[in-house]
């Protein structure tokens, strides 16, 4: 895989090869946990559901969330494209704040329920490192079981935070396939450079 280094207007450059590899786990809960639920690590946190978010604040979300980990797909939408995706009953977005500032966020699609999907969940770069992540993955896992599902399915890959796949195994996901891709990083990275143009 290519290196990743930072330089000073905030964009990476990756060193060639500009294809990488990376592999795709998908992962399946299928009951609730037996584990009571997690208590909020903090009394400045506050989670709120948000329907039909403002397109731009998704964005903020989407982009400042998923920077570190390559996140593209949704940066290829246009609004038109966009709207009917998150301005949908079935879709259930909630936005972290800590001390009134969104931290992080979960989109989770009920649209093929009883199989819920956990499309999208993350915190700020900021706020990683400080046990909020796992907690607000508990609080996901409670709330989609509150409607009674099948099973909850999520997917990660080796660009996902380091911990990102242990998080969910101990979450009580268990990982049901992978496949392996190669990804034109080069070409991912001038996306998500003109998006931020």
């Amino acid at each position: 895989m290519g290196t990743y280094i930072m330089n000073g207007l905030g964009k990476r450059q990756i060193s060639k090869p500009s294809f990488s590899p990376i592999t795709i786990y998908y992962l399946a809960q299928f009951q609730k946990p037996t584990t009571a639920p997690m208590a909020m690590p903090d009394q400045g946190l506050q989670i709120t559901r948000m329907t039909n978010p403002p397109l731009p604040f998704y964005r903020f979300l989407y982009n400042s969330v998923g920077e570190p980990w390559f996140w593209y797909e949704r940066r290829l939408l246009n609004d038109q494209q966009l709207l009917p995706l998150l301005h949908h009953s079935d879709i259930h977005l909630y936005v972290l704040y800590q001390q009134d500032l969104p931290i992080g966020y979960a989109e989770i699609s009920f649209k093929s329920m009883p199989v819920v999907d956990l499309v999208y969940f993350g915190l700020m770069p900021w706020a990683l490192g400080k046990g909020l992540g796992q907690w607000l993955l508990d609080w996901c896992v409670n709330y989609i079981w509150s409607f009674n599902p099948a099973k909850i399915l999520v997917n990660t890959c080796t660009l996902d935070h380091p911990k990102a796949l242990s998080t969910y195994l101990k979450a009580g996901f268990q990982h049901i396939s992978q496949e392996e891709r190669m990804l034109d990083m080069t070409k991912i990275e001038g996306i998500m450079n003109q998006s931020k143009s």
